[in-house]
């Protein structure tokens, strides 16, 4: 049985799991969809699931946890409403016995780790990495869109592009939002732009988050230069931290004085109003989508690749540097 269903509060019921939308999804073409509060549920595909069951140690933290393969299927429920509903597996093979009311064939998905959950409101930024987006199996055609998008965006360029985002507006209590399409339109200046925005919460810039992102994005870098023979192609980072600050302390002071205080200000203040920032101390930053990453160890692959994933490492050291930029521009 997959280790999700394990770790849910109660036994599975014989008609499964419903499967709901996944509110936070900021890029990406395949749905992915809530299994429970801490689990995601996304169509699997082979070399994917290939790359979670082989992934090298020091990478894991840098990835979400594979939690496991379950069956997924449409089904009515009481108000004949198709819902997909997921089943667990027999060990490898198989899925449970169930009363077959559709007519649809069962399709495998993986589950993996929702990265949002310990986040009250999640602020997201999906980047695309890397020089090159099509996977050694692409066609003619499909290489060639994936290489104009590239020359026609940041990905050329810098090695990186924005593919969604989601930010916490502090002012308005609502999420702005950035498509992929916007993203691909952007210049290395607008790209700048646009993380200068995703780390500002429309009243002030989270300057204490600039540090933890860096940190986390060195590590990775360190981490993918020992890889051998692996390329990204078409994988996605994640960056995520909390939008809410909760203050902790209000004394002595007018409220709207109070509204464009920064947590460093209001350390200068004696004390007069503190800022606990939520996330502050827990930013964190993934790889996501492999459905067409390869290695040497995969040996059905014909093209064979040898050292690191240069042009995913341009990338993150290009996000090193402008993170950097803006971290000193903001005076930290």
């Amino acid at each position: 049985m997959s280790p999700a269903f394990r770790a849910m509060d109660v036994e599975p019921r014989a008609k499964g799991v419903l499967l709901e939308p996944f509110v936070h999804q900021v890029g990406g073409h395949s749905c992915v969809l809530r299994f429970n509060e801490t689990t995601l549920c996304k169509p699997l595909v082979p070399r994917e699931h290939q790359f979670y069951e082989t992934l090298p140690a020091e990478m894991r933290k840098f990835t979400p946890q594979y939690k496991g393969v379950v069956s997924v299927r449409f089904e009515e429920d009481e108000d004949r409403n198709l819902c997909l509903i997921a089943y667990p597996l027999k060990g490898d093979h198989g899925i449970v016995d169930i009363v077959d009311n559709s007519d649809c064939e069962p399709k495998k998905f993986i589950l993996l780790e929702n990265l949002t959950s310990r986040y009250e409101v999640p602020c997201v930024l999906d980047l695309k990495m890397g020089t090159r987006q099509h996977g050694d199996d692409a066609s003619e055609e499909k290489a060639a869109n994936q290489i104009r998008k590239c020359q026609q965006s940041t990905s050329a360029v810098i090695g990186v592009r924005v593919c969604g985002m989601q930010v916490y507006q502090a002012g308005s209590g609502q999420l702005m939002f950035m498509n992929k399409y916007h993203g691909r339109k952007l210049s290395v200046q607008g790209f700048k732009e646009a993380l200068f925005q995703f780390f500002h919460n429309g009243r002030y810039l989270r300057r204490e988050l600039l540090g933890p992102v860096l940190k986390k994005l060195t590590e990775l870098k360190a981490v993918l230069e020992r890889q051998e023979s692996y390329r990204f192609y078409s994988s996605s980072l994640l960056v995520i931290y909390d939008g809410k600050e909760r203050p902790e302390v209000v004394l002595d002071s007018d409220a709207e004085d109070l509204e464009d205080l920064s947590e460093e200000s209001a350390d200068e203040s004696a004390g007069a109003y503190a800022y606990k920032p939520i996330g502050a101390s827990s930013v964190d930053v993934r790889m996501i989508d492999f459905a067409h990453t390869t290695c040497r160890l995969y040996g059905e692959d014909t093209v064979v690749h040898e050292g690191q994933d240069a042009g995913y490492i341009f990338g993150l050291q290009s996000l090193i540097d402008i993170v950097t930029e803006i971290s000193e521009e903001s005076g930290e």
